[in-house]
């Protein structure tokens, strides 16, 4: 029970009393002494005026703690002065004081007088204006914040109307300045009469004390201190029968203090305050069609509510839900002043659309932060009008409400992926319930503008809900799937990968068909994207998620399209996996299944397609057979990267043979070949006829070109006739619209080993580009495809060497280099200098395209032997090559020509300095 203003100062004033009677038998220090007499009077008087005018509740912190000193202060006093009552001789001589302790006493003493003063006028204060004492006390000299917290809380107590507004104003700008003054504000006692000034203050000041409480909730201890106060009884209060204005601004400290001291939550569950939000947060959403108030039974169907609202026809969706509700037939009832509650509705008039739409955000604001990791809160929640409002809110409600709304549903969901009985029976698969609830978060997902802070609540919610779904759904895998792609907000990827994870992880029962759902949306495509190119947060959920696909899946033709297999083999050596303990198991375990399905798939597949007739009019034994069991004088031309071409003559048909290196990447290689060539139909490539694979011997087999290669034309020792200038030049033609062709392709091939050895010759010396066995299918930024090739080092491009990525443009580098061989017939890497001068090929043409000296760079074969005609004509290709050439091999890929332009240069329909002005090669120039 709170003490008395007599009870309190009664010790102070009796105290004061003695020290007057003393100092009337002091015979010494009479002057000193009487200075403390007259000063105690003062106290005196003061101390029995606040008895007289005290009420029964004022503002006792600043009371007992001068109070407490101005004891202290008399204490002292009187032991200095019954020093010198005693007239005993002896006791005079044997007590020594000066007179300076007499001056400190008096000093206190008047400090006691002015702190006793502004106390007196803290709590009866006659300013009509503010009520609020703005002097500094000598007791807070050190402290003046102190003081000022004090004037301010005594306002409260005592000011005027306008007064304790002010009063409020100020406590609010001090709480908003750190957690120190929030602290010192509840230690003085500031909450009280901020919660009475909320209950029975004039709206204006009712709206400024709630937010001042709110702010004062920064820590569990300053909530609890706040609820101890009695904080609950007035938020209802509030809630039932204040102005909407003040609700709102209550409903906002709720949601303030239980996301500081979520053990709150019971407290204000219990004191009714979650109803009365759930009630303002449905009035006007889930009823509007029902005029005026109506009783609501518990059992009613939100389902029913929700689906009457938009004239949809609910009696069955009725049924249904009632199978999984009991039925209670007790009614509701709330009667109260002021608004309207009746069956929990509420009847709200006179409040402007804005006021209405402000209530709504705060309310979810708060039942959001309510409910959080609480199941019982969850479960009032969804047993009410509550989650259907919800998800009215997050269709209809502004951008706020929106957000607050899609935050509390992943709140629900994050309860019900916890609460077995949840998932069981509201949240089951087939329940209306949960079907509204994720079509209106795939809704939200599928919105062509979108709001990315809603969209990481949602991701959450539909992740949550991911072990209630019975069959995989293409309709909430593929939404998920297509943000992947079309988002670069690294959160919300970070989100949509770690739901993609809950359908696809182990945990859940549905993780093959949800993988397989994920791979035909084409997850696997974007995972490879975000693995290499996105942020380490992202790329950690991103190759978790891959994991998980290729562990479930393994024989999906869509992982060996997108070489999953190398990402995986790239991402096991990067610094964010291995100092992951997550993947110590998980990545070489999906590498290896990937491993054995792609390698039993190359085993067990015994390839007969053939795009001609020959590999089905002879079987595998004749054509080795007719290779004469490969025997090296059926062996043509040098040994290539992945293994040996043999001529194989059949009886009406010769064909080359290539059979694979043991030890080289098998089905990779055969993989490149078949998928790069068995579809291609153009007169500038080599055809494949068939492949055979089987018990480790791989085979592939091509139309036989009987003039060799050009490398062999070109720099071989021996030869019949060399090549004269026309077929040099158509060459070069043929090869340019070979590699327009397959770069033309969707998506693009890159052959990445264009050099002479793999250009062949056939009747009249015409040219088809070979050996496919390094191409790939090539998608754009695609940082996999690397040169595998070690004996074309003259004709890579710079990029190679760095380590970038390879693009179209890198064959077009080969086929510069290609161009100067063949108009020169000098190999890239034959020094041409003397007595130690190292010059090039390249160095060579340089010089001679910077002197314009283009005759000097053409192959003196062709003059020794009169091949070259000088003319107009033939001198103006000459020049066109050379010039092309230097386009083609800048050091910047963005600078190359592409192929089509070169075959129109080539073929005289365009000029090289049409192509040139668009770029700023410095070879060109």
């Amino acid at each position: 029970m709170a003490a008395t203003m007599k009870q309190i100062v009664a010790k102070s004033i009796k105290l004061a009393e003695e020290v007057i009677v003393s100092t009337k038998g002091v015979r010494v220090f009479k002057d000193e002494c009487y200075e403390i007499k007259s000063n105690t009077r003062k106290l005196a008087a003061i101390l029995r005026e606040m008895v007289a005018q005290a009420s029964s509740k004022f503002y006792e912190r600043p009371v007992r703690i001068i109070i407490d000193e101005t004891e202290r202060v008399l204490q002292r006093a009187l032991s200095l002065v019954l020093k010198f009552c005693n007239n005993s001789l002896m006791k005079r001589i044997l007590t020594i004081v000066s007179a300076s302790e007499f001056r400190l006493v008096s000093c206190q003493l008047q400090f006691s007088v002015r702190d006793v003063s502004w106390l007196h006028r803290l709590l009866f204060s006659s300013d009509d204006h503010l009520g609020i004492e703005l002097s500094v006390p000598p007791i807070a000299s050190n402290d003046p914040l102190l003081a000022r917290i004090w004037a301010y809380i005594g306002a409260l107590y005592n000011g005027s109307i306008d007064g304790k507004h002010e009063a409020a104003n100020e406590l609010l700008s001090l709480s908003q300045d750190c957690d120190l003054n929030k602290k010192l504000i509840i230690q003085e006692g500031g909450v009280v009469p901020l919660l009475k000034l909320l209950k029975e203050g004039r709206i204006e000041a009712q709206v400024i004390a709630a937010k001042v409480i709110g702010t004062l909730g920064f820590d569990s201890e300053s909530v609890q201190r706040i609820i101890d106060a009695g904080a609950c009884l007035v938020f209802v209060k509030i809630l039932k029968e204040g102005s909407m204005k003040v609700q709102t601004e209550v409903s906002w400290t709720i949601s303030n203090l239980a996301a500081k001291y979520p053990t709150c939550q019971g407290i204000f569950g219990q004191s009714n305050i979650v109803r009365l939000l759930i009630n303002h947060l449905a009035s006007g959403v889930v009823q509007e069609h029902v005029p005026n108030a109506i009783v609501i039974n518990k059992a009613t169907s939100v389902l029913a509510i929700v689906m009457a609202r938009n004239h949809l026809i609910t009696s069955k969706a009725i049924e249904e839900y009632y199978d999984d509700k009991p039925r209670e037939p007790q009614q509701q009832n709330v009667s109260l002043s002021g608004t309207s509650f009746k069956g929990g509705e509420i009847k709200v008039e006179n409040e402007d659309p804005e006021t209405k739409a402000n209530m709504k955000v705060m309310a979810a604001r708060a039942l959001c932060n309510l409910l959080k990791g609480n199941p019982s809160i969850c479960r009032t929640i969804i047993d009410s009008r509550a989650l259907m409002s919800f998800i009215v809110l997050l269709d209809e409600g502004n951008k706020d409400v929106q957000y607050h709304s899609a935050t509390a549903l992943m709140e629900i969901t994050a309860i019900v992926e916890e609460d077995s009985d949840l998932r069981r029976t509201t949240f089951r698969h087939s329940s209306p319930v949960c079907k509204i609830v994720v079509d209106q978060l795939v809704k939200i997902l599928q919105r062509e503008d979108q709001d990315l802070d809603l969209l990481i609540p949602c991701i959450k919610s539909i992740g949550n809900l991911a072990k209630t779904f019975r069959v995989a759904e293409a309709r909430i895998i593929t939404p998920l799937v297509n943000l992947l792609d079309d988002i670069i907000d690294v959160e919300v990827l970070k989100e949509a990968l770690i739901t993609l994870a809950k359908f696809a992880c182990k945990e859940n029962n549905l993780h093959h068909d949800h993988s397989k759902k994920i791979i035909q949306a084409g997850g696997a495509k974007n995972l490879i994207s975000l693995i290499v190119f996105k942020d380490q947060i992202v790329q950690h959920s991103a190759l978790l998620l891959l994991c998980y696909i290729t562990l479930h899946v393994p024989n999906s033709e869509e992982l060996v399209q997108h070489e999953v297999l190398k990402v995986l083999e790239w991402a096991s050596k990067q610094s964010f996996v291995t100092q992951d303990e997550t993947f110590d198991s998980l990545l070489p375990e999906a590498r290896a299944k990937l491993e054995h399905f792609q390698f039993s798939r190359v085993e067990q597949q015994e390839y007969t397609e053939t795009p001609a007739e020959i590999v089905a009019r002879y079987n595998i034994t004749e054509i080795i057979n007719a290779t004469q069991k490969f025997s090296p004088k059926m062996k043509v031309g040098k040994d290539g990267h992945f293994g040996i071409v043999y001529k194989a003559e059949l009886p009406n048909l010769t064909v080359a043979v290539k059979k694979l290196f043991p030890q080289s990447k098998k089905a990779a290689g055969i993989r490149a070949e078949v998928l790069a060539l068995s579809n291609l139909e153009n007169q500038n490539l080599v055809k494949l006829l068939g492949s055979y694979s089987k018990r480790g011997l791989h085979l592939l087999i091509y139309e036989y070109m009987d003039k060799g290669s050009l490398e062999q034309a070109l720099f071989g020792p021996h030869f019949s006739l060399p090549l004269n200038w026309e077929i040099r030049y158509r060459i070069c033609q043929q090869i340019a619209q070979g590699l327009e062709y397959i770069h033309n392709q969707e998506p693009p091939i890159i052959h990445r080993s264009i050099n002479a050895s793999n250009i062949l010759l056939y009747r009249d010396y015409n040219a088809k580009i070979s050996d496919f066995g390094l191409a790939n299918l090539y998608e754009e930024n695609d940082p996999f495809t690397f040169i595998r090739a070690g004996r074309t080092l003259r004709y890579m491009a710079p990029e190679y060497a760095v380590g970038k990525e390879v693009t179209v443009k890198s064959d077009v580098y080969s086929f510069g280099i290609l161009l100067l061989e063949i108009l020169s017939g000098i190999k890239m890497d034959t020094n041409l200098g003397d007595r130690g001068n190292s010059i090039y090929l390249l160095d060579k043409a340089f010089e001679c395209h910077k002197q314009k000296n283009y005759e000097e760079l053409v192959d003196e074969i062709l003059k020794e032997y009169r091949l070259w005609k000088v003319s107009s004509r033939t001198l103006e290709q000459a020049i066109t090559i050379i010039k092309l050439a230097m386009l083609c091999i800048d050091r910047l890929p963005s600078n190359r020509p592409a192929m089509s332009n070169v075959v129109s240069v080539l073929q005289g329909k365009i000029t090289v300095k049409d192509i040139a002005d668009n770029v700023s090669s410095s070879f060109y120039l």
